[in-house]
């Protein structure tokens, strides 16, 4: 049995409290009490060892396992993407086919329209004629007070049926009229227009700048869409600021 002592001059007395006894230094073990500790210590460190062991063993699992799962997630994104850029040279060249395709179709039917209007050349004709262009009164609100000034009601018709939805023609219309051609004018700029603004007359009177340029350019707003369906093609209506320009003998009718 084990005993509590303390030190002295000549060796170790036990001491009366124990281990709890405040003179107590030294514990004295018997043989078999010190060979079960050491055992127990060998013990303790066998299994802090084979943790260790696992501990290990369990990382390079967890490194060899997620580096399969990246290598397993390149490879799924690598062919991913490949199926991916296959499907955007697919649609690329479909896109590119009705491009073609549409741009084919309305030439014909620009075509078309150019010769039932005996519009020549019928091939190179953009297919836009003035209908009728005409000085009218037009009606703004300026603050609480409404005001009239005189400005231009330009008719346009388009090679572009009835058959045409509104989006479709409108949006064929407007590139139509803004296309460029060898001389780097558009349609437009052949009419005598300067600018096209999106907004009203009094849109303009709202900004100094925007109203200096009244009276410097001609400037196109307000454009409408009308079907002529007794002419049994899309027109469009507009106003500007000045009369137009000098037509072109092939924009008449």
């Amino acid at each position: 049995m084990s005993e509590f002592v303390k030190k002295g001059v000549v060796g170790y007395k036990q001491v009366p409290g124990g281990q709890h006894d405040p003179g107590c230094s030294h514990v004295i073990l018997t043989l078999e009490e010190y060979e079960s500790l050491c055992q127990e210590r060998d013990w303790a460190k066998k299994e802090q060892q084979a943790a260790q062991i696992w501990a290990d063993s369990e990382v390079r699992k967890a490194i060899t396992q997620g580096k399969d799962n990246l290598k397993r997630a390149e490879d799924t994104a690598k062919t991913a993407l490949e199926e991916v850029g296959r499907q955007l040279v697919a649609a690329q060249e479909e896109a590119s086919y009705q491009q073609g395709l549409n741009e084919n179709l309305l030439r014909i039917c620009r075509e078309r329209a150019n010769s039932a209007r005996k519009l020549k050349p019928k091939k190179e004709h953009s297919g836009f004629v003035v209908v009728s262009s005409a000085e009218k009164e037009y009606r703004y609100k300026a603050g609480k007070n409404l005001k009239t000034v005189r400005l231009w009601e330009t008719v346009l018709q388009s090679p572009y049926s009835v058959d045409f939805t509104e989006e479709q023609a409108r949006r064929l219309i407007m590139e139509g009229l803004l296309q460029e051609d060898e001389d780097n004018l558009c349609r437009i700029e052949k009419l005598g227009i300067d600018e096209v603004y999106q907004g009203k007359y009094e849109d303009l009177l709202e900004h100094p700048d925007d109203a200096k340029r009244l009276a410097r350019q001609n400037i196109m707003m307000e454009q409408k869409l009308r079907a002529n369906y007794r002419a049994r093609y899309w027109e469009v209506t507009f106003f500007h600021t000045k009369a137009l320009g000098q037509v072109p003998k092939d924009m008449h009718r």
